[in-house]
């Protein structure tokens, strides 16, 4: 039915013979709640085991193998002292430097004063020179970055940051995390098998750079006419050239921040940026920790709304507006449309993050002024590559400024993407659209059957206590402002993903002959499979996405189910097969009580849905909940609570 470009995680404990997990799996099996804690805990039990994982969580273990060679050669040490020091590779000068400066600013406040961080620059040959950055001004580098030594695609500089102690290499660790500046495992793979001084063996058969560089500049216009084509209405026509990518989905919302700060200065005439409704982990955490911005989480709760307006129209507001559309993990519609109109009154941005809402579902930017997307999640939906997007609305008082500050760094983003991440996310996208609307439709379903194990009233004996999802929820009608009508044949009034649009001269016909090559290659047939996608069962809406949360009667019950659920388990979402995963364990294990306070409790089981046949997962959720439900009363060892 679908192209199904996917990664399976790998199981822990269980790895499937016949199945070998790829390098660049960006999820990892973590089939029971046992495992998810002994993550949270970093357990050599279960790190050891691990051969992939979410990236910027789990560091690809090619990269690992790359910084290891090349501190080695740029650093040579005895052996012994070689276990105490580590590195990490990024793609870009500026980026790397931000994350110097993150530690500098933080190392002494935790108590490591001792060693000193060294940045490299290491060019395709191996020759390696030391980076000052005393004098380097960032904002200087996005109007001239720094030009690599290499020409050829895939032969750009990479940046090495060695650190002198494991101490010092956390730190480097959470710049890593927050920002999403580091390198991809296909750079790295790529350098330790092509790189002349790290192999031994003559280099592989490649294309020629030029066939290369066609097919990515190609897969680029493609990936940004899709998403142009995704993010328009008949009333709001987005252009391609609004439309920029970075490697992966932080990296997007760290650009797209930037830009919006640059519109004004950081002074006392400012609050600071505002955070509404309680954001995925590392939005927050880039913003008030990696960038060191003063940022005012705000609940979703009429109160917090009351306390927001009042200071957006006061004379201090904000200097921007951070907002997820629908919110991850709790799935809450914020009020867009009053938080937008407020902005423009104050003249500060409003950025929009929708990723779990999907363009294909969403049409939010007549509500904004930027949106960002993780194009990793379901754009993607393979598993197996990593991206990002920022998307610039026309309306937008700020579109000419921000566009400029944007332009700046767009061939540094287009450098720092992998040219083979790029291709492999334009041939997992080419069925986005269907695939959300399928994946929507199983998540609907899944919805209804949850709650029908809800307790309440007229069932004392259901075991949810409560179901997260924008269908039914109580901020539906926010959602619903902008849900895209569907069509007569019942598919999204999002533009086909392979729409061909004319190129600045108006001809089209170069991208239709490149199209054909690639489509011709890789055995696929675009839109072939979005009109396929009935199911005899009872009509569901399709429009609220792939995205579910959870709460069982008790922790019990929900390790219960996780244990006894018989699907992928593991970190991240918008995967083409279903991924479930313990969230707050994943997300927050070092500050329960404080997402606690934000209603992201302990034990919530989140499930972003995939497209297999609903029969399929209605027998293995089922089976599921009726295991959880004969934990009812008892302890963690079956026995009977007195």
């Amino acid at each position: 039915m679908f192209n199904l470009v996917t990664s399976s995680p790998m199981f822990i404990g269980q790895q499937r013979a016949s199945h070998s997990p790829p390098t660049n799996a960006i999820s990892v099996q973590l089939p029971t709640w046992a495992d998810t804690i002994g993550w949270a805990q970093r357990d050599p039990r279960v790190l050891d085991a691990m051969k992939t994982g979410y990236p910027r969580f789990f560091i690809p273990r090619s990269v690992n193998t790359l910084c290891e060679r090349l501190l080695g050669m740029l650093e040579p040490e005895p052996t012994e002292n070689l276990k105490t020091r580590m590195a990490l590779a990024w793609a870009s000068l500026r980026h790397a430097l931000y994350c110097v400066r993150f530690l500098r600013n933080n190392h002494t406040a935790l108590g490591h004063e001792s060693g000193v961080v060294r940045l490299w620059r290491v060019s395709w040959t191996g020759g390696g020179r030391l980076v000052g950055d005393e004098n380097k001004d960032l904002e200087a580098l996005c109007n001239d970055p720094e030009p690599s030594e290499a020409n050829y695609i895939g032969e750009k500089d990479i940046y090495l940051m060695t650190f002198p102690e494991k101490e010092m290499f956390a730190l480097g660790k959470a710049a890593w995390q927050h920002s999403g500046f580091g390198i991809s495992s296909r750079r790295a793979q790529y350098w330790l098998d092509h790189a002349p001084f790290l192999t031994q063996q003559p280099k592989m058969s490649l294309p020629s750079a030029k066939e290369i560089d066609l097919r990515v500049t190609h897969a680029r216009t493609v990936i940004r006419r899709r998403i142009a084509a995704a993010h328009s209405t008949p009333s709001l026509s987005v252009s391609e050239y609004d439309v920029y990518l970075f490697p992966t989905g932080m990296t997007s919302i760290a650009e797209a921040s930037l830009a919006a700060l640059s519109l004004t200065s950081n002074s006392s005439t400012y609050k600071g940026v505002a955070i509404y409704g309680f954001p995925y982990v590392d939005t927050y955490k880039l913003l008030s920790v990696f960038f060191s911005h003063p940022t005012i989480l705000y609940k979703p709760s009429p109160s917090d709304l009351s306390s927001l307006l009042a200071t957006a129209s006061s004379s201090t507001p904000f200097r921007m507006m951070v907002t997820e559309f629908p919110g991850n993990p709790l799935l809450q519609s914020p009020p867009l449309r009053e938080l937008y109109s407020a902005a423009r009154k104050a003249g500060f941005p409003v950025i929009v993050d929708d990723t779990v809402g999907t363009s294909a579902n969403l049409a939010v930017l007549s509500a904004c002024d930027v949106v960002c997307t993780s194009l990793t999640k379901m754009f993607s939906g393979g598993c197996n590559v990593m991206g990002g997007a920022v998307v610039i609305s026309q309306q937008s008082a700020f579109h000419t400024r921000l566009k400029a500050r944007l332009e700046k760094v767009k061939g540094e983003g287009d450098s720092a993407w992998f040219w083979q991440d790029v291709l492999q996310m334009e041939e997992n996208s080419r069925d986005f659209v269907g695939r959300v609307k399928k994946a929507g439709e199983n998540a609907a379903r899944m919805v209804r059957l949850l709650r029908n194990y809800q307790r309440s009233e007229t069932n004392l004996e259901g075991i949810v206590e409560e179901v997260y999802y924008p269908w039914g929820s109580g901020t539906q009608h926010y959602y619903d402002e902008f849900l895209r009508p569907l069509t007569a044949n019942g598919t999204l009034t999002a533009a086909n993903s392979d729409s061909k649009l004319p190129d600045k001269d108006g001809d089209s016909s170069r991208d239709s002959k490149v199209d054909t090559e690639l489509t011709s290659r890789n055995g696929y047939s675009h839109g072939s499979s979005l009109n396929s996608l009935t199911d005899s069962t009872e009509h569901v809406p399709s429009g609220y996405g792939f995205l579910l949360s959870f709460r069982l009667s008790t922790p019990i019950l929900a390790r219960a189910f996780y244990d006894a659920l018989s699907v992928a388990k593991g970190p991240s979402l918008g995967t083409n097969f279903t991924l479930c995963c313990a969230y707050t364990l994943l997300a927050h294990y070092k500050e329960l009580e404080w997402a606690a306070g934000y209603g992201v409790v302990e034990d919530l089981v989140r499930v972003s849905v995939g497209v297999e046949e609903w029969d399929w997962l209605k027998e293995r959720v089922s089976r599921a909940l009726e295991t959880a439900k004969t934990m009812a009363g008892k302890d963690e060892d079956g026995a009977k609570r007195e």
